[in-house]
């Protein structure tokens, strides 16, 4: 027989050349080293290791009657190719010593696995993203859902006071899209290798590249999305994403059902796939927003770091309920039960540029009398907080022209300011620039107002400000001249009309506890056109008394229905500075 007849033979079943006690070699193992040693390279397996185990995975019939995962504990081919199996179909091994559980089990930190890290072997997928509507939503507890279910998680352990906070508020949102399932172990890595950012997570994490990543820090889940030119969700926008308009307790209905989800009442040990539950996929088809991972969401700048959606850890009957924001014990710690997912804007932003204003003639200022009995029926203020209200009486009063600032002074801005100057960052601001924005915050703070800053920060920025563009001097506004761009000439008390509107600004009302980009809440505008004139950030005036210093306009932290007042005034030190503090700016021509 010739060579080419030799090569052109098909090849033989391996178990021929095998001794007589091999039988029992795995029919699947024999049929992947057959398709190895196929003579058509077309139809011949690649042969590399992850080949090898993707063709395994294709090739074995997987038992579609069993309802458990098993791993063998042998070669730790089972838990890596989620197969549902009785024996472990790469090495045959049938002592199943490790207890069968209902998801994969944890893979211990710091393992790679049979095919190296993660980062070494992944070929991430991005993330799939799904767009929900813009529009008006409840969100917060439902308190007619709670009555039966408070008594019951207290008998069980559970602080039923979590269950009920926030309470049922409207929120007004843009539309958004938002990742279908938790940010994965591969996604995490790729970020890793291609930006050059090190997390202080185990190398490798949990070995398997469709697990959730876990063990990451809130900052660290800050900069992944930052870095995808994405955000972590707020509370409301997830809450939305994953409950949808109805009201629904979960992502599926009012009824809890452990079999939809990775949680403690359905016997999970382990965090499980990202598209290991599809029967718990909520309205708008995310996966996995209650159990397996409970989730970051942007709780704000103040130390305040939130979760949602609860772990496999949990009682997802209670700390699964959508509305359920559990604060964390220790912020800047690491948990192998908390991942997070990625929101990103669906529309664009108009192009930020610093936009002025004209202001001039009459405008009303100061306090209605008759709003301060009102307020003293309404609201518990001190005896000083009225007297100051009843000196700062209702007037008419004539101001010379001036320009002011549609925007509170942003980030970017007074970035390039302390580039210029050498000006002490605020105090939130990074030692050392982010890789990918060569700024010391992320992204998405790039139009968000300044913070941090003291009255005589504001100052000095306004002096260098001048000094640079020479056409104008730049100041901060007289307490008159703010509250005329905020009010106009009607003895409105807030810039969009009389009635409070927690959808028109970002107060405490919102529950947001962090600032916004200041070109949000257009709708309420004041009658000139400035924005957020109410919420995001309390702003400095040019008043001074001794060692005070005084700001209008209330902040992301604050009641804004009381400190957002037009007419309300608050003073501080001169050395103040605080989470939800900026400014913006008054300018004449120079000369």
């Amino acid at each position: 027989m010739g060579r080419n007849a030799i090569i052109s033979e098909p090849a033989r079943d391996i178990r021929e050349a095998l001794p007589a006690d091999s039988s029992d070699v795995p029919d699947a193992l024999c049929r992947v080293v057959m398709g190895c040693l196929e003579k058509d390279p077309n139809a011949r397996i690649a042969q590399t290791w992850d080949a090898l185990l993707e063709q395994l995975v294709r090739l074995v019939e997987p038992v579609q009657a069993a309802t458990e995962y098993r791993v063998c504990g042998h070669c730790g081919f089972c838990s890596r190719a989620r197969l549902r199996v009785v024996a472990c179909p790469l090495c045959g091994e049938h002592d199943l010593q490790v207890p069968s559980v209902r998801h994969v089990g944890r893979v211990p930190l710091g393992s790679a696995g049979l095919g190296g890290s993660v980062a070494a072997e992944a070929k991430p997928q991005e993330p799939v993203l799904l767009r929900v509507p813009a529009g008006r939503s409840v969100v917060g507890a439902n308190m007619t859902f709670l009555m039966d279910l408070k008594d019951r998680a207290f008998a069980e352990g559970v602080d039923p006071n979590v269950l009920t906070d926030p309470k049922a508020h409207r929120v007004e949102l843009r539309a958004y899209e938002i990742t279908q399932t938790p940010i994965t172990e591969a996604q995490f890595a790729r970020f890793e290798r291609e930006s050059g950012y090190r997390s202080g997570r185990p190398a490798g994490g949990l070995g398997r590249a469709d697990l959730p990543v876990t063990g990451l820090s809130f900052e660290e889940a800050e900069a992944f999305c930052d870095w995808a030119g994405g955000r972590l969700p707020w509370p409301d926008e997830w809450e939305k994403a994953a409950r949808g308009l109805d009201g629904r307790a979960y992502p599926w209905g009012n009824a809890f059902d452990p079999a939809r989800c990775a949680c403690r009442e359905g016997g999970a040990t382990g965090v499980a796939p990202v598209d290991a539950h599809p029967e718990g996929r909520g309205p708008f088809g995310l996966l996995e927003c209650v159990g397996n991972v409970a989730e970051f969401v942007d709780g704000g700048e103040r130390g305040h770091k939130y979760v949602l959606g609860g772990s496999f850890s949990d009682r997802c009957r209670y700390h699964g309920l959508l509305w359920a924001r559990l604060r964390l014990k220790k912020p800047g710690g690491r948990e192998a039960d908390i991942g997070f997912r990625m929101v990103r804007d669906v529309e664009t932003p108009e192009a930020f540029e610093a936009r002025f204003v004209r202001v001039e003639g009459e405008a009303v200022v100061g306090c209605d009398p008759s709003l301060i009995a009102e307020l003293e029926c309404c609201i518990p203020l001190h005896e000083r907080v009225l007297d100051e209200l009843r000196r700062d009486a209702q007037r008419l009063v004539t101001l010379a022209p001036y320009d002011i600032g549609v925007f509170a002074v942003t980030n970017e801005e007074y970035w390039r300011f302390v580039e210029e100057t050498h000006h002490p960052y605020p105090s939130h601001w990074r030692r050392e620039p982010y890789a990918w924005t060569s700024r010391p915050f992320l992204n998405k703070y790039q139009y968000h107002p300044v913070v941090h800053v003291t009255h005589a920060d504001a100052m000095a920025y306004c002096r260098w400000l001048t000094a640079k563009d020479r056409r104008y001097v730049y100041r901060l506004p007289t307490r008159e001249e703010w509250q005329a761009a905020a009010r106009g000439r009607e003895p409105s008390i807030y810039p969009w009309g009389n009635q409070f509107d927690a959808a028109l600004c970002n107060g405490g009302e919102a529950h947001r506890q962090s600032t916004v980009d200041v070109r949000a809440y257009e709708a309420g505008d004041s009658p000139c056109g400035c924005r957020q004139m109410t919420g995001n950030v309390s702003e400095w005036l040019a008043h001074e008394d001794g060692s005070m210093r005084y700001l209008r306009g209330g902040g992301y932290d604050e009641a804004c229905e009381l400190f957002g007042m037009t007419f309300f005034e608050m003073k501080t030190d001169e050395q103040g500075e605080f989470a939800s503090t900026g400014f913006r700016l008054v300018r004449r021509p120079a000369g």
